[in-house]
């Protein structure tokens, strides 16, 4: 059964994790060779269950790399901007109360708009 997240994101975040990565001071800030990048990226144009990252990359920067494209390239923002002014607000509470926030994001009409 296929997933529906998209095999780029599959893989660069299962690298990133497994490689230790996401614990790299800068990882997100840290560009990747352009030119590596670009090669990486072209091969999820037609993407294969199969491809290795970790036999194929050793520079996790430039899977950050690639992964930060692939979220820049896409023709709406994950989040939508109708949505970031206040989930921004509830963030800015501080609060580890999932539930709550949660609850509070359901019974916003922003939010369900």
């Amino acid at each position: 059964h296929a997933s529906p997240i998209p095999l780029i994101v599959l893989h660069s975040l299962a690298y990133l994790k497994t490689t230790g990565a996401l614990r790299e001071q800068g990882i997100f800030r840290i560009s990747g060779e352009t030119a590596e990048v670009m090669s990486l990226a072209s091969l999820y144009v037609t993407p294969s269950t199969h491809l290795n990252l970790e036999e194929r990359v050793a520079n996790p920067h430039i899977v950050a790399s690639v992964f930060k494209k692939y979220l820049r390239d896409l023709p709406e923002a994950v989040i939508p901007s109708k949505f970031t002014d206040r989930l921004f607000e509830i963030w800015r509470k501080k609060t580890d109360d999932e539930e709550a926030i949660i609850k509070e994001m359901k019974g916003d009409e922003k939010m369900m708009a």
